[in-house]
């Protein structure tokens, strides 16, 4: 299965006091970082950014503005998946620049998947549904009122857990956090 890869960026990244991004370590804004490992894997790549966000890509990547500014990633993925066509979408926070497709994708059983609307990672015992694998028809078809949390959109679709731990799954939200990975990776 090779899904559509879709990296969510359009948040307001209040606690990060930044666009995350366009974070960089070691040279490369955390949206690069998620694309470049996400490309083997997805025959398609997307950044779903908010209204007035300026993101620039590589040549093949195709940003999509989200219509209404920072009401939440499950009403950007809903309005989303209504205009695509593809069959799975690989859903990716940009906070989450360490995260392996890979093995993702290698945890993902044809058998789970096919009787599952989202396979989510569930990181160290946190179910974290913004690095999950979404049956595309279940996300469009889903009818909540907006904005709604993801856990709400959640509880109306089937949802099979994918459970790993460690710190390259862990996502970015204060900028301490930045300044540690980047003080590990000998980045000043």
């Amino acid at each position: 299965m090779k899904p559509a890869g879709v990296v969510l960026c359009g948040g307001a990244s209040r606690r990060m006091g930044q666009d995350k991004a366009l974070l960089h370590v070691n040279g490369q804004s955390f949206l690069q970082l998620c694309l470049d490992d996400m490309m083997p894997h997805c025959h398609s790549l997307y950044v779903l950014a908010a209204p007035e966000q300026r993101i620039t890509a590589d040549a093949g990547v195709r940003i999509v503005h989200d219509t209404a500014a920072f009401v939440g990633p499950a009403s950007a993925l809903v309005h989303f998946a209504r205009h695509s066509s593809d069959d799975w979408l690989l859903v990716r926070a940009v906070d989450m620049p360490f995260a392996r497709t890979a093995d993702f994708m290698a945890c993902v059983d044809d058998s789970v998947a096919s009787c599952a609307d989202v396979v989510m990672a569930r990181i160290d015992g946190r179910d974290q549904p913004l690095l999950a694998l979404y049956r595309r028809r279940a996300l469009a078809a889903v009818n909540v009122a907006f904005p709604c949390s993801m856990f709400a959109l959640l509880d109306s679709l089937k949802t099979s857990h994918i459970p790993l731990s460690g710190s390259r799954w862990r996502n970015f939200n204060h900028p301490e956090e930045l300044r540690e990975i980047n003080k590990e990776k000998g980045v000043a």
